[in-house]
């Protein structure tokens, strides 16, 4: 990042995908979505965008939305079968709208060329603040091996799934975009 140095990567951002409760489409990734030839909505500028293109959804059944209230109301009023957006922002979006008849289903496991793709986030901080960023990396991992984490972060829709694997770089992440 110019101006700027990266924490290893904090969390794993999934994405998710909401359609009406019980599934009747059966859509659990990308793919499922592309071989149905149904519409998928999703947030204008999201990578969610190019993992449904990498999976073979055309442009023309994209319904690309500006706020994650559109995306919602584009699958609830039915105008679309299914929306994509990260499983945490879906979960939230649900949450905030009880009733609605839609629900998300586990994460999404996207792909590109065939490659899996680990949709990872981080902190950054100014270049220059090492004893800021150490303190940091320490900090986070502490709370992450001590469950603290998690404790913290569920209210908010998080679970185990998105803590990143011990072996997961920012360098890994950086090589395989």
């Amino acid at each position: 990042m110019p101006g700027g140095g990266l924490h290893p990567p904090g969390l794993r951002r999934l994405p998710g995908v909401a359609g009406p409760r019980g599934n009747p489409h059966e859509f659990e990734s990308f793919r499922d979505v592309a071989r149905s030839g149904a519409r998928l909505a999703v947030l204008s500028g999201a990578t969610e965008i190019d993992y449904a293109r990498a999976a073979g959804v055309p442009d023309d059944r994209l319904e690309v939305v500006d706020s994650q209230s559109a995306l919602f109301r584009s699958v609830a009023d039915d105008r679309v079968p299914v929306g994509a957006l990260t499983r945490i922002s879906l979960i939230d979006v649900l949450r905030r709208n009880p009733g609605s008849g839609l629900e998300v289903t586990e994460p999404v496991e996207p792909q590109v060329d065939g490659r899996r793709i680990v949709p990872g986030a981080a902190f950054a901080v100014r270049i220059g603040e090492n004893d800021l960023l150490a303190e940091f990396d320490r900090e986070l991992t502490a709370l992450q091996a001590s469950g603290e984490w998690l404790r913290i972060t569920e209210p908010f829709g998080f679970a185990g799934i998105n803590l990143p694997p011990p072996d997961l770089t920012t360098a890994a992440l950086c090589g395989s975009a």
